[in-house]
């Protein structure tokens, strides 16, 4: 009736009816992992995520040294962005679905905002989600899209304050669509992307891929329309200094 888990070069077994907790060191090395994702932070340092598991890694861009900083989780990273002396990190399966790293300061998670990285949790999360954008946009707030999570359709926006750590979500604001990409206008406007997939074993609905635009302020979406028909997903948007937004579908 014992189990048995292995995690962070430890096996670990678990009391059955009788028996004791036990954990032995073990120096198993596992196949190399690729970098998954990469983000400048704050420090013009550059930080990377490998995937299943998160090892959470720091590189001089200038030169060759690097560190490993932790493992927060056994998912990914899916999305860095460096907000004020901060590196936001937005993760799939992490040991918080978004997570505040101060650069400099000793690794030490915590859910309080002291913790380091400040593990980030909120009503309605899911960590099947898949935060694929993730801008800083106007009123000092983050805004987040995500891939909805497994068997489920219409992946959020999420509104991050920072500061507070509350997040604001809204899901379904393209219909059975999930938002992918987000970029801000001049304006402060935000302008998003969506695909019509949506988590694993979820089937889609739509056929095509919508441009959204969204205000922040009055926190609704103002339109929507098809900029491609017949593509299931607008995959990057960027705003050029003409404010014209450009888009890969």
């Amino acid at each position: 009736g014992r189990a048995v888990a292995y995690a962070g070069g430890l096996i670990s077994l678990m009391p059955g009816q009788t028996g004791k907790a036990e954990q032995h060191a073990v120096d198993y090395r596992g196949k190399s992992q690729s970098l998954f994702r990469i983000g400048l932070g704050p420090d013009g340092l550059l930080y990377g995520s490998t995937a299943m598991p998160i090892h959470f890694i720091q590189a001089d861009p200038d030169g060759d040294t690097w560190q490993e900083l932790g493992q927060p989780g056994g998912g990914e990273f899916y999305a860095f962005l460096p907000w004020r002396d901060v590196l936001i990190g937005a993760a799939y399966s992490g040991n918080a679905p978004l997570m505040v790293y101060r650069p400099g300061q000793p690794w030490a998670p915590d859910t309080k905002p002291t913790g380091n990285p400040w593990l980030i949790h909120y009503e309605g999360e899911n960590s099947g989600w898949r935060p694929m954008a993730m801008v800083a946009g106007p009123l000092d707030r983050v805004y987040i899209g995500a891939v909805s999570g497994y068997g489920a359709l219409g992946g959020p926006l999420c509104v991050l304050d920072p500061a507070s750590g509350t997040v604001a979500q809204y899901a379904h604001l393209v219909q059975d669509q999930s938002v992918v990409a987000l970029a801000v206008l001049p304006d402060g406007r935000l302008v998003g992307g969506t695909t019509v997939g949506g988590g694993g074993g979820s089937h889609p609905t739509e056929a095509t891929a919508k441009v959204f635009f969204w205000d922040p302020a009055r926190r609704e979406k103002l339109a929507e329309f098809e900029p491609v028909p017949g593509e299931g997903t607008v995959n990057a948007l960027a705003v050029g200094p003409e404010g014209l937004v450009y888009g890969v579908a």
